[in-house]
């Protein structure tokens, strides 16, 4: 008889594929972040290109972060190890579909009056599902919360850290954004690059705490120390 891959084998697999895409993606947002720090002699419409294009850059670490949830429930779930049974999963799945919709949503209508609203749900939803991770993560470590197992536990806690981070950076480019209107009508100022520089190297020192708590949560879901 041919050696068949079970479905837990399948699905880790897809669970590695998405740290991998989540942490491609996110070191390119990086990268472009920088680029267009040093970007200060190019001309106001091309610095506003370069900055769209970083906005949908940072729709695939969203995307990947909604698809690791998934995933991970997932390999626990037909690992034994969650609270959760297989037949469960169809609604982390539903959650996660319909929040993965929502991402693009807000993203393609953030400058229609209903889209705002919808970009402000989706902090609401983070916040909520960050805190929901931090409470049971801990809640886990030090009593008897829904995950069983310690490292487990931590790695939901870091989920939860990871979220709230990610929902950080979002209020710390606000200035950014406020900014960028004068700044198509006057160029270049001492005012605007300083923003520039407060904001996005703010942004990219967040990110890189993020990048330290997913490649912990990475090992944490391979080795399963304790």
């Amino acid at each position: 008889m041919e050696p068949t891959i079970d479905t837990y084998t399948w699905v880790f697999a897809l669970h590695m594929i998405v740290i991998g895409y989540y942490m491609g993606s996110d070191f390119v947002v990086d990268q472009w972040t920088w680029y267009l720090i040093k970007s200060h002699k190019d001309p106001a419409e091309e610095r506003v290109r370069k900055l769209k294009f970083l906005l949908i850059c940072d729709q695939h670490p969203r995307m990947g972060l909604i698809l690791f949830i998934a995933t991970g429930f997932s390999v626990e779930a037909l690992a034994g190890l969650s609270p959760l049974v297989p037949a469960d999963l169809w609604w982390v799945w539903l959650i996660c579909a319909v929040w993965f919709a929502e991402v693009w949503i807000s993203f393609l209508n953030e400058h229609k009056p209903w889209g705002k609203r919808i970009v402000d749900l989706d902090v609401v939803w983070r916040f909520l599902v960050g805190g929901t991770f931090l409470v049971t993560g801990a809640w886990s470590l030090v009593g008897e919360g829904p995950f069983a197992p310690h490292w487990m536990a931590l790695k939901y806690l870091l989920l939860g850290c990871l979220i709230a981070g990610g929902v950080s950076i979002r209020f710390f480019v606000r200035d950014l954004a406020k900014a960028l209107p004068e700044f198509m009508k006057t160029g270049s100022t001492p005012t605007f690059e300083a923003i520039v520089d407060r904001t996005l190297f703010l942004a990219m020192k967040v990110n890189w705490g993020l990048w330290a708590l997913f490649i912990i949560m990475a090992v944490l879901t391979i080795w399963r120390p304790f």
